[in-house]
């Protein structure tokens, strides 16, 4: 057998977590095995790719330069949308045959795909109707119009893309992929990349009295400006259900990447990419607000503000609530890790967080801080290992104005790593004022390990709701059990940000507490003052943490349209290996990727561009028979095999299926 590499171009990213373990829990006894959440009340699968009802294929080739151009260095040439060119060349097409779809083959599927050396196309904002899903290819990167008047809400009311205008910017934009409320069984899915485009230098944007519009003006400069109407990536309307994200890479979004802005039931975002620079404020990961039965799971996110925030507004006991969410099997990195807030007013319950790995940015040159080049945006210019003192690993943030309960929610089985907060639960996330208090209660913390690669420790912040504004004033003290968690060895009392906790009421057990922590919270708990108690009813005298290995590639292996293959004996047989840099604007991958074929027992190594995430390898002279493949990436100085691993990260399996020559007339 013979293997020979040709270059695709771009990534699609997408990971098999079957062939690597991030984060496994060490055993646990009977004793510990407590649960005050459950999660998402459905069965949730791994979804599938659905059959197609048409295909589209691409109008551009990307390329990589300076004028276009994100941490990536991939964009479209400078050419294909300046004026007098059209900004939004294939949205008609792509719309017309979701539309098509919808009605006439109700539950297959668009798939946008490379042709001729093309592999990009050019849209504006487009719209999800029942029943159909939007596939995107491997090595195809859908591109997203950088004219801001494509976006307007109403057409001709120039509003979006300006930083002046103050409320929600749903107001003024469209998002760039709209799920209407009125909509069910909507897939985005594919191996490819949606790019928004946050860094590109906006048309028509600015554009507000005493606001000129320089040229060089980004999604991303107008949200550093603040009041920013930007537009959201993917945004399911109240009432949209049954929606699935699978294996799509979402990346440089202008603002939110997936944001529900009313009741929404029944997403589920399996093996997602989100990668997006830690320096773009506002670009959320996914945030299930007024959510219900929500699922995220195998996914990677690195973004630059939440990476997940959960959250419920209106009124409580109402479908505003949040509930019934499960963020399971996940690797989070740049960002604001594991969020809740701060909106809370309908209620947040039954939030499972459990076997996620995520390491933070906020050790310079470690971890998520590490990036390829310097980057300028808005003037500053951040460096290759820029560190974030927003770095937060676990946040509940609340307010007087806008609180309510927030219940039976467990982060477990989990790894935590260079966060400069490791944990934070605050009721006066905001000085507003209000009668809306927050009350955080019935919350557990169960097999989890906070770790810093230098000397230091995360802070830690533990705070119950104390609200004089009603009449008589309302204390919710904050309920929280902690049971075998470590911390570093480093934690001192400095560590605790507010300098005096108030009002939580804690409890150990039955799994052990770090002693440091421990004895930190007992000098509160010394302080009537304070309102804080400790209940030890530890019952094993011995921590047994997580296993924790963080890795930085996010892997997949698949075929030119992410389908198992099918050749006749003396075809050539493709597979394409994406090795995607999981922290936004990370360096490509270098080194080799070893394949290796189950029905030989033979591994071949191939040597990687260096200069791409997505490649393909053509396989010749395979044999009549079911071929299984998998890779293996080696790893390169900046992707360093775990101590004791061959291999930094594994991808597959791929099958390919042989059939002999003339088959038919057999």
């Amino acid at each position: 057998m013979r293997i020979a590499i040709a270059r695709r171009g771009k990534l699609s990213a997408s990971v098999s977590l079957a062939f690597f373990v991030s984060c496994l829990a060490g055993p646990v006894l009977p004793s510990m095995a407590q649960q005050v959440a459950t999660g998402d009340s459905r069965q949730v699968s791994e979804p599938v790719f659905p059959p197609v009802c048409q295909q589209l294929s691409a109008s551009f080739k990307s390329i990589q330069n300076t004028l276009l151009a994100g941490p990536d260095g991939l964009d479209l040439p400078l050419s294909v949308d300046t004026p007098p060119a059209p900004s939004n060349p294939d949205g008609a097409r792509i719309q017309a045959a979701l539309n098509a779809c919808s009605a006439d083959h109700p539950g297959e599927a668009v798939e946008l795909s490379a042709s001729g050396g093309n592999d990009a196309f050019l849209t504006g904002p487009l719209s999800m109707p029942s029943n159909v899903t939007l596939l995107v290819d491997p090595d195809v990167t859908v591109f997203f119009s950088r004219n801001v008047q494509d976006y307007d809400s109403t057409p001709g009311v120039h509003t979006c893309g300006t930083s002046n205008s103050k409320g929600d910017s749903t107001n003024s934009c469209k998002p760039l992929i709209d799920i209407p409320g009125t909509s069910t069984n909507v897939g985005i899915m594919g191996y490819g990349k949606l790019d928004g485009r946050g860094e590109d230098p906006l048309l028509n944007g600015f554009q507000t009295p005493g606001n000129p519009a320089p040229t060089s003006y980004t999604w991303w400069n107008l949200a550093a400006v603040g009041n920013q109407q930007n537009p959201i990536m993917i945004q399911p309307e109240s009432h949209a259900s049954n929606i699935t994200l699978y294996k799509i890479t979402l990346m440089n979004s202008p603002m939110f990447h997936l944001k529900d802005v009313g009741s929404a039931s029944g997403l589920t975002a399996w093996d997602v990419k989100i990668v997006t620079p830690t320096y773009t404020r506002n670009t959320d990961g996914i945030d299930p607000q007024q959510a219900q039965n929500f699922t995220v799971t195998d996914s990677w996110i690195s973004d630059g503000d939440d990476d997940i925030a959960v959250g419920g507004s209106g009124s409580p006991d109402s479908d505003n609530s949040a509930k019934n969410i499960s963020i399971t099997n996940n690797h989070f990195f740049a960002g604001h890790g594991e969020s809740i807030g701060s909106y809370t007013d309908a209620g947040v319950s039954n939030v499972l967080f459990d076997h996620n790995i995520l390491a933070g940015d906020a050790v310079s040159g470690h971890g998520s801080a590490i990036n390829a080049t310097p980057f300028t945006i808005n003037g500053t210019t951040y460096p290759a290992d820029f560190a974030d003192d927003n770095s937060t690993a676990i946040r509940i943030k609340s307010a007087y104005n806008r609180g309510g309960l927030i219940t039976d929610i467990q982060y477990s089985n989990s790894c935590f790593l260079d966060h400069y907060t490791d944990i934070s639960f605050n009721p006066i996330y905001s000085s507003d004022k209000g009668t809306l208090t927050p009350d955080m209660t019935n919350i557990l913390l169960k097999n989890l390990s906070f770790q810093n690669t230098d000397s230091g420790a995360g802070t830690l912040e533990f705070l119950g709701a104390d609200n004089t504004t009603p009449n008589p004033p309302v204390v919710d003290p904050l309920q929280v059990t902690l049971s075998n968690v470590m911390f570093p060895s480093a934690l001192a009392l400095s560590d605790f940000v507010a300098g005096a906790e108030t009002n939580a009421q804690l409890t150990y057990g039955p799994g052990d507490v770090s002693n440091n922590f421990i004895s930190d919270w007992a000098t509160f708990v010394a302080n009537a003052a304070n309102g804080d108690t400790a209940t030890d009813n530890i019952s094993v005298r011995m921590l047994n943490p997580p296993f924790c290995h963080y890795t930085y590639i996010a892997p997949e292996l698949t075929g030119p349209n992410g389908r198992p293959q099918v050749i006749e004996e003396g075809q050539t047989a493709t597979l394409v290996v994406i090795l995607t840099p999981a922290v936004g604007g990370a360096a490509y991958p270098t080194g080799t990727v070893r394949l290796s074929d189950g029905f030989f027992g033979k591994a071949i190594d191939v040597a990687l561009p260096g200069n791409t995430d997505t490649f393909s390898v053509p396989i010749y002279g395979l044999r009549p028979g079911r071929h299984i493949f998998f890779a293996a990436y080696l790893g390169d100085a900046n992707y360093t095999p775990a101590r004791g691993q061959w291999a930094y990260s594994f991808a597959g399996p791929y099958e390919v299926t042989v059939l002999p020559r003339h088959h038919q007339g057999r």
